[in-house]
């Protein structure tokens, strides 16, 4: 849910480069000690944070929903987004290979308020975390139709604002980089109207039921 807010800063995290990569579930590919990060790395490296996010939150919702049409619209959310992170992943300087997922580095409140470092892809990752754990708790609360439901309003409003940070990054990126966004834009419209329809067909079958129920 704080994917837009957090890509919306990304002009401030040019002023840092970026020591860690991101975590990725696949092929995340990190830097050589000492090289420094440019524009598009750190761009595709904030895109892949995001991406991971979507495939993590499909994974979770794909054997809790009810419906099989929004069952099979979380599978392909998941396979799309994989997709687009091994892209981005083919573009970083392929110096070593990790395996690891979407975690928090646990600091105290105390040592974040001292500390007068920030890496913001770091940080980035910690939100996007923090906003996978939130939203799968809220969802944890809806059951059958209203967990359906929830997901796919959730997602219309994911992918709205993706659009809008997808639109703004194709400005100040160039290359490949850029290629992989524009195609990104095409697969977010098609996520968009997919759940668009999506809600439209479960509202439909809720004023049907409540048709069948008020007779």
């Amino acid at each position: 849910m704080a994917v837009a807010v957090v890509l919306s800063g990304t002009n401030s995290l040019m002023a840092q480069p970026a020591t860690k990569p991101p975590a990725d579930e696949s092929t995340s590919r990190q830097q050589s000690p000492g090289a420094e990060q440019t524009k598009d790395q750190s761009f595709a490296r904030c895109l892949i944070i995001s991406n991971q996010e979507q495939v993590l939150l499909s994974r979770f919702v794909k054997d809790k929903l009810t419906n099989e049409e929004v069952k099979q619209f979380a599978i392909s959310l998941e396979k799309d987004h994989q997709a687009c992170i091994e892209k981005l992943n083919g573009l970083l300087p392929a110096a070593g290979a990790g395996n690891t997922a979407i975690k928090v580095k646990q600091v105290s409140t105390e040592s974040a308020n001292k500390s007068t470092n920030i890496d913001f892809l770091e940080l980035q990752q910690e939100i996007a975390t923090q906003c996978l754990k939130d939203t799968q708790e809220y969802l944890g609360q809806k059951k059958g139709t209203d967990f359906d439901r929830c997901f796919v309003a959730l997602q219309i409003a994911k992918h709205a604002g993706m659009k809008s940070t997808l639109t703004v990054l194709q400005r100040h990126t160039t290359g490949k980089v850029q290629g992989v966004i524009k195609e990104s834009l095409v697969m977010n419209t098609q996520h968009m109207q997919g759940a668009v329809e999506l809600m439209e067909q479960l509202s439909a079958q809720d004023a049907s039921a409540t048709t069948q129920n008020s007779k």
